[in-house]
């Protein structure tokens, strides 16, 4: 599953652990988790196993980085969260809830 996420994907480990996925032109897909660790995707596969997708923002708002990516709400203050195809994305806080 791996080669299929994207930026801004939510995705879980084989042990569980809660990842958002990111991407960067240097540094190609790498991704965050709610405590702060920053690795490669390829990093985190070989350390706890293949990433499986949990969740991946549909909506123009939250592609257009208008809406939180992870919750999809429009009426809080936004903290950048990534960058996506369409440009910079946003989420409402880094505890926000994930659909």
């Amino acid at each position: 599953m791996t080669e299929e996420l994207q930026p801004a994907d939510t995705a879980v480990d084989k042990v569980g652990h809660l990842w958002f996925i990111h991407g960067h032109h240097a540094f190609g897909l790498h991704a965050t988790n709610p405590i702060g660790t920053c690795a490669t995707v390829a990093d985190i596969t070989r350390m706890f196993g293949e990433l499986t997708l949990v969740y991946r923002p549909t909506t123009r708002d939250q592609l257009d980085g208008a809406a939180c990516i992870r919750c999809g709400r429009t009426d809080t203050p936004m903290v950048p969260a990534g960058s996506g195809v369409r440009g910079q994305l946003f989420a409402c806080s880094p505890t926000c809830p994930t659909p």
